[in-house]
């Protein structure tokens, strides 16, 4: 599909690029060519395709939004055995159309949204936009989700009220639009959501993280930010504000969506340790390691070459880490440790 077509026949359909991971890995990525965006404009109607040059940064919002959805539409499919492989999503035979009755997704190329807000500071009114990088909208539980890749690369507050990669400035400026608005042909007042936006769905803003520690950060200034909202606004925020994991994304809105279910994945169930079965594993693990360790030294001091470690020895010794990691003793130090000291 991406290879050049040979003499009359269309193509290529997709073409690779190099993307990039969360935790910074390079990674390769696959966007539509144009025939590709001839075929997909055929199968679902209008579909706009964008102009903007594909930067690494684009690709990592576009695979943190398509990880999202994937997820949603992956809840109502049952693991039944299939032609393909279980690679990606640890399921057999588990296939989502183009269309899902249930929901609607809007990609960032369509879910950019103009308007307008007066500036006390300029005495102007001056042009917004919101431009997230999707919008949901769950369609029985009438829920319009503005999706947010909180990707770690802007700051979380400025002091500048126009710096508009902040989150921040974010909350600001959704708070905005659905407080905010103008009369038309001389009657009442409607806010720029309800005048883009009439079916009068309920506005979520969905800030997706993809770390634990940035979701600490960004729910802390969430909640200062809602506060002093609040202060200001007796009748409380315009819209549901949430920070989520990925996996916690899925979840929550996956809940709202009718027949969804996790379903069972396919192939052996994930191994399970008790407590004195990990201690097992670690302390064999360090018992032939220091073994080895003096063989090697024994050998070097007999003027022989040292034995080798045996192998896997790096990856047995990550395991070992991850284990000692996550034991519960280990946690309860880690606990203990986070507690702030009280004064005696």
């Amino acid at each position: 599909m991406a290879h050049p077509p040979r003499a009359g026949e269309p193509g290529p359909f997709v073409q690779r690029l190099q993307g990039r991971l969360p935790d910074g890995h390079p990674c390769p990525a696959w966007a539509l060519d144009d025939a590709g965006w001839r075929i997909a404009s055929n199968l679902l109607g209008a579909v706009k395709k964008s102009h903007d040059t594909v930067k690494p940064q684009h690709i990592a919002h576009a695979l943190a939004t398509s990880e999202f959805l994937v997820g949603l539409l992956e809840l109502g499919l049952a693991p039944e055995p299939g032609r393909f492989p279980a690679v990606a999503s640890g399921k057999r035979g588990s296939f989502a159309t183009a269309t899902d009755e249930r929901l609607r997704w809007l990609s960032s190329e369509t879910s950019h949204r103009p308007w307008s807000e007066y500036n006390q500071r300029t005495n102007a009114q001056e042009p917004r936009a919101l431009r997230p990088d999707a919008i949901l909208e769950l369609l029985h539980a009438k829920v319009r989700v503005f999706v947010e890749c909180e990707m770690g690369t802007h700051t979380i507050a400025s002091s500048l009220e126009d710096a508009a990669g902040t989150t921040v400035s974010k909350l600001n400026r959704y708070a905005s639009f659905m407080t905010t608005g103008t009369a038309a042909s001389a009657g009442p007042v409607q806010t720029f959501y309800a005048q883009h936006f009439p079916d009068r769905f309920a506005p979520h803003l969905l800030l997706l993280v993809q770390t634990s520690a940035r979701q600490r950060s960004v729910e802390k200034v969430v909640s200062e930010w809602a506060a002093e909202w609040r202060r200001a606004n007796p009748s409380g925020l315009p819209l549901d504000v949430r920070v989520r994991l990925t996996p916690e994304a899925v979840a929550e809105y996956g809940a709202l969506l009718p027949g969804a279910s996790a379903g069972v994945p396919s192939g052996p169930s994930p191994l399970t340790l008790t407590t004195t079965e990990a201690d097992a594993v670690v302390r064999f693990y360090r018992s032939v390691n220091a073994t080895f360790k003096e063989l090697r030294e024994a050998a070097r001091k007999e003027g022989r070459d040292p034995p080798p470690y045996p192998v896997g020895s790096q990856e047995v010794f990550a395991l070992s880490e991850r284990i000692r990691e996550q034991s519960p003793a280990r946690q309860q130090q880690s606990a203990a440790a986070s507690r702030p000291a009280v004064a005696r």
